[in-house]
């Protein structure tokens, strides 16, 4: 059974991120662009709102950064 993704606030989803090794492209707007340190065919973006992420926005962003949640 896969663990189920937790609703986070973007501030601790962008450090999870940069603690993984994934670097801050560019900023536009309210949207963070990371790219992977190793592998730069792996980009995404983070929503930067306020309140708390969605979870399928976060499962999303996890399948695309190719990351699971353990």
């Amino acid at each position: 059974m896969t663990p189920r993704v937790p609703a986070l606030k973007p501030r601790k989803v962008i450090r999870t991120f940069q603690n993984a090794g994934y670097i801050l492209d560019h900023i536009e707007g309210s949207h963070y662009f990371f790219t992977h340190l190793r592998n730069p065919a792996i980009h995404f973006s983070v929503p930067h709102h306020s309140g708390e992420m969605k979870r399928s926005t976060l499962a999303k962003i996890l399948k695309r950064a190719k990351l699971t949640v353990a």
